[in-house]
């Protein structure tokens, strides 16, 4: 593998978390003046999720021009590991439980690949 795949998707990563950054501010912004119940918090976070994987997915699948969808696949997984590993760094271990965890992941994957294959 060359360097520009590898710069190519950690531009999108960057891309992806600054983007999750705004997002999740609105959200914020929203449950304050709108006193949004926790279901729709949850659904608003796992929107962000696959729109942040989709940005992040385009962005890398444009970027390196062939196997869009790998590499837009890639950034999702890469955007869940490192979400994955802070997680675990600030709750000083792994503390949630499996099936929203791997559905986390395939939100995060599917964002990321979708993302690449419009790309």
């Amino acid at each position: 593998m060359n360097r520009l795949p590898v710069k190519a998707v950690i531009r999108s990563l960057l891309l992806s978390y600054i983007s999750a950054a705004i997002l999740l501010t609105v959200l914020a912004f929203l449950l304050y003046r709108l006193h949004l119940g926790e279901g729709q918090i949850a659904l608003g976070v796992n929107a962000i999720y696959i729109l942040t994987c989709f940005i992040g997915g385009f962005a890398a699948g444009r970027s390196v021009g062939q196997r869009r969808f790998f590499w837009g696949l890639l950034t999702g997984v890469l955007y869940f590991c490192i979400l994955l590993a802070v997680s675990c760094g600030l709750h000083k271990g792994f503390s949630g439980d499996i099936p929203s965890v791997v559905q986390t992941f395939i939100m995060c994957a599917g964002g990321g690949m979708l993302g690449g294959m419009f790309s």
